[in-house]
């Protein structure tokens, strides 16, 4: 099937609550934000606002994810956490929509040594557990409380 022309929830809820940090821990663009506060954002947007006709196992999701990668502006070490909406998670051709917080740093060597990672959250009941992963991921525990040099924010389909 081809993805639905209507996101499943609108990205300025999200950027809502961003903005309710304040300029102290976003400063222009976001360029202050950190995984901490903006991951504890997300957790809460996924707790409060519920996609409709997206409750079904797997179809409002979250993913936590870490690791050196290589992209177009060259290596780099991302830390993102995603949300995720599909109407058909395990289908090939779902209607798939990703809502993700990207924080870039430059790829130093301990953080480099942290290898890859992911850890899913499929409902909102494992908040606890994906949180206290989260908490005690070495990745978080490096770069939890750092800016980053990029921070994004995209909400595509797929």
């Amino acid at each position: 099937t081809k993805p639905s022309a209507l996101a499943p929830l609108s990205l300025d809820l999200f950027d809502a609550r961003l903005r309710k940090l304040g300029a102290a821990k976003l400063g222009l663009e976001r360029a202050l934000l950190v995984p901490a506060d903006g991951i504890a954002t997300m957790l809460e947007f996924y707790r409060a606002d519920r996609a409709e006709g997206y409750a079904g196992p797997g179809q409002d999701k979250l993913l936590f994810q870490w690791g050196a990668y290589e992209g177009e502006d060259g290596e780099h070490f991302e830390l993102d956490i995603t949300r995720q909406f599909s109407l058909d998670p395990g289908g090939d051709d779902a209607d798939l929509w990703q809502l993700g917080l990207t924080f870039l740093y430059i790829p130093a060597p301990h953080l480099r040594a942290l290898g890859e990672g992911s850890e899913p959250c499929w409902a909102v009941d494992d908040i606890p557990r994906f949180e206290k992963f989260i908490r005690r991921s070495p990745a978080m525990r490096i770069v939890g409380g750092t800016a980053a040099k990029t921070v994004s924010l995209r909400y595509v389909s797929l």
